[in-house]
C-alpha cells in the first residue's frame, strides 16, 4: 500500500476548500475518469488525442491475465505524448 494512515483522500479537502471559501467548481469536460480494464481502448485514445486537460486512470477491470498488455499500451501512449523527459526526470 502506498498510502498511509494520515493521507486524506480527495472528497475531505473539497469539503474542507467549500467550507473555507476555496472550493471553485469545474466543467465535468475538464477531465475524464476511465477504468483502463473494460475501456482500454478510449483511455489510451483520450491521451494520444489529448482529449482532457485531466485524465484519471482506475486500474478497475485489469486482472493478472491482462495487466502486462494494458500496462504496456498505457506507457505507449504516454510516450507518444510525452516523448521527452520532464526536468524533474533528467539525471
Amino acid at each position: 500500500r502506498f498510502r498511509g494512515v494520515f493521507d486524506v483522500n480527495q472528497y475531505v479537502m473539497r469539503y474542507w476548500q467549500y467550507v473555507t471559501g476555496q472550493f471553485i467548481p469545474q466543467t465535468p469536460k475538464m477531465g475524464r475518469f476511465f477504468m483502463v480494464g473494460y475501456e482500454a481502448e478510449e483511455s489510451m485514445e483520450a491521451i494520444r488525442k489529448r482529449k482532457y486537460p485531466m485524465i484519471c486512470l482506475n486500474d478497475d477491470g485489469v486482472t493478472e491475465d491482462n495487466f502486462e498488455k494494458i500496462k504496456s499500451q498505457i506507457i505507449c501512449a504516454w510516450e507518444e505524448v510525452l516523448s521527452e523527459k520532464s526536468a524533474f526526470e533528467k539525471e
